[in-house]
């Protein structure tokens, strides 16, 4: 899955007319490399938590 999202899966998504959100939202690979992907518009912060050591990271936000 690329990074980078098709402006008309972002508005599926938005409008609440796409079939399948974990398609987009939720953990992903990549390789080696993984991405998680939330949509959140409200939060103030959002973490991701590693269930095995509790590590917790701020998610960074890509868009408003």
């Amino acid at each position: 899955m690329p990074l980078d999202l098709h402006p008309d899966a972002i508005r599926a998504l938005v409008s609440g007319d796409i079939g399948a959100p974990a398609s987009i939202l939720g953990r992903h690979e990549h390789g080696d490399n993984v991405s998680i992907r939330t949509f959140r518009p409200w939060a103030e912060r959002i973490e991701v938590v590693d269930n095995q050591s509790g590590r917790r990271a701020p998610m960074r936000r890509l868009a408003r």
